[in-house]
């Protein structure tokens, strides 16, 4: 079945599950930061894989990207993706100086970021539909927007039929400090596209 095939309903249930998981993600973001943090934009399309670049900016400022896969009953590909200014002013935020990106430290910080939101994110996911998801090691990359995204665009989540993209901007709120905005971004594979279908059809049944 192409993605494109998809029904009205079929993608409202899927943007559903998919607001959940990004609002506590956002929520976990905030507790991390200790700011409150917004939720401008959530969303969820099918794409052709090839627009992805141009959809996200391509030839736009070197990014930070914080890479992850699905693992367990499902698979695909996460990408918090943020700019050079934010990953500043997030490091700045947690480790009192923004010049740390290429730092061991800087660098743990921008992965367990990642992690964090994907755990969260993935836990809401997983207990709506009744499966078992968890991220793998979080991989970070620094570059311009293909170089970044890259990463997310992996043979698995390969779809000559499109593809199913999840997206959310989470936006902190203390402008006095500067606002980091990123971009949390979620490639299911084909396959898994079907099984988060099925699984939402037995939630909605008991």
């Amino acid at each position: 079945m192409s993605l494109h095939r998809l029904t009205a309903d079929q993608l409202q249930s899927l943007r559903e599950v998919h607001s959940f998981g990004a609002a506590q993600a956002a929520a976990a973001l905030a507790q991390l930061l200790g700011e409150a943090v917004s939720l401008p934009r959530s969303q969820v399309t099918v794409i052709d894989i090839a627009r992805l670049p141009a959809r996200l900016g391509g030839g736009g400022p070197v990014s930070a990207g914080i890479a992850l896969h699905l693992l367990g009953d499902a698979r695909g590909a996460v990408l918090l993706l943020l700019t050079p200014e934010s990953v500043g002013k997030l490091l700045g935020r947690r480790l009192g100086h923004a010049d740390m990106l290429l730092d061991e430290l800087g660098s743990s910080t921008l992965k367990e970021m990642g992690n964090i939101l994907a755990c969260s994110y993935f836990n809401t996911l997983g207990g709506r539909m009744g499966l078992t998801l968890r991220p793998s090691v979080p991989q970070l990359s620094c570059g311009a927007v293909e170089a970044v995204i890259a990463p997310l665009v992996s043979r698995e989540s390969r779809c000559e039929e499109g593809a199913l993209l999840a997206e959310a901007e989470f936006h902190t709120l203390r402008e006095e400090a500067g606002a980091i905005r990123a971009r949390f971004l979620f490639l299911p594979a084909a396959i898994s596209v079907h099984h988060f279908l099925q699984a939402l059809g037995r939630a909605e049944k008991k």
